[in-house]
């Protein structure tokens, strides 16, 4: 992927993980972002909102690319 190509849906489960997993979500942005990438962060409220969240998000990337 490139940057040009579109966005990065990151969507992440706030209740999952360690505490130390906010810092690593945090420095994983910044590095995308670093590299010129447009992120897009969503926290998930539930497991069905989460599958929403991606197919919403892969739904707009297919009508960016058409």
């Amino acid at each position: 992927m490139k940057p040009n190509d579109g966005y990065i849906a990151y969507i992440v489960n706030p209740k999952s993980g360690a505490s130390g997993s906010r810092l690593i979500s945090r420095m994983f942005k910044e590095y995308l972002v670093g590299g010129g990438f447009d992120v897009r962060i969503s926290y998930t409220k539930s497991l069905e909102n989460a599958c929403r969240l991606a197919a919403d998000a892969a739904v707009h990337q297919l009508h960016k690319i058409t």
